[in-house]
C-alpha cells in the first residue's frame, strides 16, 4: 500500500499523459495497478509515455500491459531529507540567535566581578546553548 499522504503524486504525472485510461489511473490514488490491453505499437507509445514515471510496467499474455504505481521510497526520503535540513537550518538560526541574546552584556557589566560568590566557577546560563549540558 503507498504512503501516508500521497494521494497527489501521481496527479501533475498524470498531466502530461495523453491517453485517459491511464491519466484516470494515475490520478486515482486508490487504484496500485492497472490492465492495459493492445496491440505492439499501442503498448510501444505507452511505453513511451511512462518513461520517467515513477511506475514499472510488464507485458503478459494476450498484449496485456501491468502497469504498477512504485511509490519510490527514495522520491519521499529525499522531500523528507529536504523538510527536515530546512527544518534544521532554522532551529541552528534560533539557536544563533538566543546564543548572541544570551551572550549580550546586561545592564553595561561585561563579566562578574572577582570575589563574588561563584566566582571562577562558569555560569551555565551564560554559556552557548551548543555547549550546555542539558537541554530544556
Amino acid at each position: 500500500s503507498p504512503p501516508v499522504n500521497t494521494w497527489n503524486v501521481y496527479g501533475a504525472d498524470a498531466d502530461r499523459i495523453s491517453n485517459p485510461e491511464i491519466k484516470s489511473f494515475l490520478k486515482d490514488p486508490s487504484r496500485q495497478e492497472m490492465s492495459f490491453k493492445g496491440n505492439k505499437e499501442s503498448r510501444k507509445h505507452v511505453h513511451r509515455l511512462l518513461e520517467g514515471l515513477d511506475v514499472s510496467h510488464v507485458t503478459g499474455g494476450n498484449n496485456t500491459m501491468v502497469i504498477r504505481k512504485l511509490y519510490s521510497q527514495n522520491r519521499f526520503d529525499g522531500d523528507q531529507h529536504r523538510r527536515e535540513k530546512e527544518t534544521l537550518g532554522w532551529l541552528k538560526a534560533e539557536l544563533d540567535k538566543l546564543d548572541k541574546l544570551r551572550s549580550a552584556p546586561e545592564g553595561g557589566h561585561e563579566s562578574k566581578e572577582r570575589g563574588t560568590p561563584g566566582a571562577g566557577e562558569e555560569d551555565e546560563s551564560c554559556l552557548p546553548l551548543s555547549k550546555r549540558a542539558r537541554l530544556f
